[in-house]
């Protein structure tokens, strides 16, 4: 589902926004080659200067692949709410220390770069990836929330605690995230949880990477009311026009990516099972 549409837009937005310089690039002169690869092979999170270069939201895209080379540990390691639990107050404590000690070691001369980099790089965004493991063993079997003893449920508290007193503020949504859908599972109101709001959220991947191009337009265009009128509208226009260019990228980019997808698994898994009934034979 993330590769296709992720190509595609990274295209458009290096046609539309060039190659020069921008915020996110520093005292770099463009964007290069190597930087571009680097995207392609969502290696960009590894760099400063490239993290967030192109589309301007790419970060998270980075980051989540980064996390999905770690799953098969995580799969092994985790296999209960109290792992997840400890996992959670680890990553945590990781993320706060790495963080400390990077930002008395910047890699680059701009600060204030390096400062929003320590905040979008992937060891600052592990504990929130843990919550969300925490939040599945809660959903797969309510009884586990009786399995968390003592300890771990006293450092869960102290990690929120912590994350409070140390300003980590992405940590603390994350918390307030999994309450959130956890109480929406048992609450479901209807007011958000319906078929407006459902299809947006399938439409959600194509709408995080289309609105920052769809936002560009839209800035462009001079409105004669008060600053709040004018706001409100472009809000809404940006909005509209954002849910009518993710429609399109859904249908004819990200479904038929998801489709060829599918079947490319399964012929792997086809080939496989050949070799598999060959050394079977063989033996």
């Amino acid at each position: 589902r993330i590769a296709p549409l992720y190509y595609v837009m990274l295209g458009i937005y290096l046609v539309v926004n060039g190659t020069g310089p921008r915020f996110w690039l520093g005292d770099q002169e463009g964007v290069t080659a190597a930087n571009i690869a680097a995207h392609f092979l969502f290696l960009n999170g590894l760099n400063p200067y490239w993290i967030n270069s192109i589309i301007g939201v790419e970060w998270s895209i980075a980051v989540e692949c980064m996390f999905y080379l770690f799953i098969p540990l995580l799969f092994k390691l985790i296999r209960s709410i109290r792992h997840a639990t400890w996992f959670v107050v680890m990553a945590l404590v990781v993320s706060f220390g790495l963080n400390a000690v990077f930002a008395q070691y910047p890699w680059i001369n701009d600060h204030s770069l390096w400062g929003h980099y320590l905040y979008l790089w992937f060891p600052n965004q592990l504990p929130v990836f843990g919550l969300g493991i925490l939040l599945f063993f809660i959903w797969k079997d309510e009884r586990h929330w009786k399995s968390i003893d003592r300890v771990s449920g006293g450092w869960l508290l102290v990690s929120v605690l912590f994350a409070f007193f140390g300003g980590m503020t992405d940590y603390l949504i994350g918390i307030g995230l999994l309450l959130g859908a956890y109480a929406l599972y048992h609450w479901q109101p209807i007011w958000l949880l319906n078929r407006v709001w459902s299809w947006i959220g399938r439409l959600s991947y194509s709408m995080y990477l289309t609105h920052m191009l769809v936002l560009g337009l839209i800035v462009q265009v001079k409105l004669p009311f008060a600053p709040l009128v004018s706001l409100t509208l472009m809000f809404i226009m940006t909005l509209l026009f954002t849910i009518g260019l993710s429609w399109f990228t859904y249908s004819w980019i990200e479904q038929p990516g998801i489709r060829w997808g599918k079947k490319l698994i399964s012929r792997m898994k086809s080939v496989h099972k050949q070799g598999d009934s060959v050394k079977e034979s063989v033996a």
